[in-house]
């Protein structure tokens, strides 16, 4: 169960990361909006998938001891 829910994690944010390089004209200006913004995000950064690696290994680690 647990490394089911972890897997699920890890693919939604991988997903949300991804969906950052979608750049449809709709979908850049639905951003620019407050609740667009804090949706979806401005933008892709590679650095964010190192984020959310080292988030998820850190909050497995702390599940675990």
């Amino acid at each position: 169960m647990e490394k089911r829910i972890k897997l699920e994690e890890k693919a939604y944010l991988n997903a949300q990361s991804f969906e950052d390089k979608y750049e449809a004209e709709w979908i850049i200006n639905l951003r620019n909006t407050l609740f667009g913004g804090l949706i979806l995000g401005k933008g892709f950064l590679y650095a964010d998938l190192v984020r959310y690696i080292v988030g998820a290994i850190a909050a497995y680690a702390l599940d675990r001891f």
